[in-house]
């Protein structure tokens, strides 16, 4: 994929095949993404939920927050649904005590999907 590429054109492709149930095709676009953004990542996390792949997608933020890429409540929020979704308590933990170090604790979405977990 061109470096010059625009990445919210990128982005465009990427939830494309994820409402196509291109979820292969998505990962490799993502894959090819000259410089990983945070909207690459939030566009495949949004394209694992609509397809029911939480699994899949906890595997993906996992690997990336190893990589060092910073997380949005955007981020956090999906993981506490594909947690719950899952009931992986563990993982719930982890996430909210990353929650409380990054200060969304007073979102009340944050709030709502910690309850949830």
């Amino acid at each position: 994929m061109d470096g010059a590429m625009d990445p919210f054109m990128v982005v465009g492709l990427i939830d494309l095949y994820c409402k196509c149930w291109l979820m292969n095709e998505a990962m490799t676009v993502y894959a090819l993404m000259p410089s990983k953004v945070l909207i690459g990542l939030n566009a495949m996390i949004a394209g694992h939920s609509q397809n029911g792949d939480d699994f899949k997608y906890l595997s993906l933020f996992s690997k990336m927050y190893k990589e060092g890429m910073r997380f949005n409540e955007t981020t956090l929020l999906a993981v506490l649904n594909s947690a719950a979704s899952l009931q992986a308590i563990k993982v719930s933990e982890q996430v909210h005590a990353h929650y409380v170090k990054s200060g969304f604790q007073s979102n009340i979405y944050v709030v709502n999907s910690l309850i949830d977990a």
